[in-house]
């Protein structure tokens, strides 16, 4: 099985030393309706990125065991991450040729991982000896990038970019980037490559899948 970049998900899961700067819209002269609903779009990705890295760091310190963790962190990503939009796209050409029920298996499955990765790392931050700088968000294409630059301890900062997407209707996370390189782009390659070496077999990739949650 290929290796994940699943760890990128955690830079923001320490809500100590975020910085909190107060995010204005310039309204000195009327704005076009699209522009104006552009920039209230950005302003609200920049506030559920900070949200979202406030409510983690409650569970870092408030959920204390493994399992307390676990069940604290199932409903965190479900209202933070878009996990059907990140399934359908790591899966490719894929996804298409697997019937409804492999389609939720897989999810499932990709769900376990991406929240045993994140559970397994909440304790690294609850020393809340790391910093957060949220930028303001930038609209590209169809969603909207939230830099930040994640300072922990003598550490080197490294730069971590969000893209929120509002297709949903709420703002969802659908990729992080950590230095440029895409989780989601990055599993969609390890699937993609793993499959074609495996003759597109899903039920073995499910397989693999479920021996590496058995190991988180």
């Amino acid at each position: 099985m290929p290796k994940f970049v699943l760890p990128l998900m955690t830079p923001l899961m320490i809500p100590h030393g975020l910085h909190r700067r107060a995010f204005l819209l310039a309204l000195a002269a009327p704005l076009p309706v699209s522009r104006a609903r552009a920039e209230d779009e950005d302003a609200r990705a920049t506030a559920f990125i900070r949200e979202a890295g406030v409510m983690l760091g409650d569970i870092a310190r408030r959920a204390t065991t493994p399992e307390a963790r676990r069940a604290a962190l199932k409903p965190f990503l479900e209202r933070v991450v878009d996990m059907a939009d990140l399934a359908r796209f790591c899966l490719g050409r894929y996804w298409a040729q697997a019937d409804p029920a492999r389609r939720l298996r897989y999810q499932a499955l990709l769900e376990t991982v991406i929240l045993l990765n994140v559970r397994n790392r909440l304790g690294s931050y609850e020393g809340g000896n790391a910093r957060v700088v949220v930028g303001r968000a930038i609209a590209t294409g169809d969603g909207h990038e939230v830099p930040t630059l994640v300072q922990s301890g003598n550490d080197a900062a490294v730069r971590i970019t969000w893209r929120v997407s509002f297709t949903s209707g709420a703002p969802k996370i659908v990729d992080v980037s950590a230095e440029g390189i895409s989780l989601r782009v990055t599993l969609r390659g390890d699937f993609t490559s793993w499959l074609r070496q495996n003759n597109g077999d899903l039920d073995a990739l499910f397989a693999a899948m479920e021996r590496m949650i058995a190991g988180l």
